[in-house]
């Protein structure tokens, strides 16, 4: 997929919300080692560089693009290009930290389920995923791709699969020996400026679409989308958009791991 860090960073205070809301519930005073995963730019890795300054940081992300971004804007940090269910540290982390990440990856299950086993003892793990796959916009962008004949791209359900729920991320955890927190939390996020869902969307679930399709598709794919958003998006008189976002948060910690066994 061909991510534009840009294009991402476009909303990046809206983006970097939910990810200090979820490093504020991270129960960690001094972490030897945390790890990023999906660190895209770098803007959740400076996040975690603010709390934690004399922490060892490890950004991951499967975009060249992304990792570059990331190196220019935090050279202090160490940053490498994988996969985030095929990734395995050099040490044990203290902290895992994923957001808005999760949701890419095919096994959800299998792959918490590894990065759990990575942790050090008293470790915590921290993760947010977005939990509006079964509502618009992504019922919308299906909707556009059946009316120019992608409909074999509308996937919405599948892309669902890839965001438990609250209880399975709890009873994951719990079966871990660990002692988690999850929640949901809708954002009623203020966009501004003309075709402003658009523009988001163009930064994360847009991307694998786009990067799937040619010029022409690419182009009569968006000319249906973009009425379809505006009429469901309504731009206000003051220029500004209104566009409610659900985030599914949870936090785990190994305060129950004894010499890397739990009891």
């Amino acid at each position: 997929m061909a991510w534009d860090p840009q294009a991402y960073l476009q909303f990046s205070d809206l983006r970097n919300r939910p990810a200090r809301e979820l490093l504020a519930r991270v129960p960690h005073d001094k972490p030897r080692l945390c790890v990023d995963l999906g660190c895209g730019p770098g803007n959740s890795t400076e996040l975690l560089s603010e709390r934690w300054p004399n922490a060892r940081l490890i950004g991951v992300d499967n975009s060249p693009d992304m990792i570059a971004n990331a190196k220019l804007a935090m050279p202090s940090a160490e940053f490498a290009l994988g996969d985030i269910a095929k990734w395995e540290p050099d040490e044990a982390p203290d902290v895992i930290f994923a957001n808005a990440s999760l949701q890419w990856v095919p096994s959800p299950l299998s792959t918490l389920a590894q990065l759990i086993a990575y942790l050090a003892p008293h470790g915590v793990i921290a993760i947010q995923v977005p939990a509006n796959h079964n509502r618009p916009p992504h019922t919308l962008i299906d909707n556009a791709l059946r009316d120019v004949g992608l409909a074999q791209l509308a996937d919405s359900q599948s892309r669902s699969r890839h965001v438990l729920r609250k209880v399975e991320y709890y009873n994951t955890f719990e079966s871990a020996g660990l002692k988690a927190d999850v929640w949901d939390t809708e954002y009623l996020q203020v966009l501004s400026g003309s075709d402003s869902v658009m523009d988001w969307l163009r930064g994360t679930a847009l991307v694998p679409i786009l990067s799937a399709l040619e010029d022409v598709d690419k182009s009569n794919f968006l000319d249906a989308l973009q009425p379809l958003l505006n009429a469901h998006y309504p731009q206000r008189a003051d220029g500004k958009t209104l566009f409610p976002f659900l985030r599914r948060f949870a936090v785990a910690n190994c305060f129950a791991l004894v010499l890397g066994e739990r009891v």
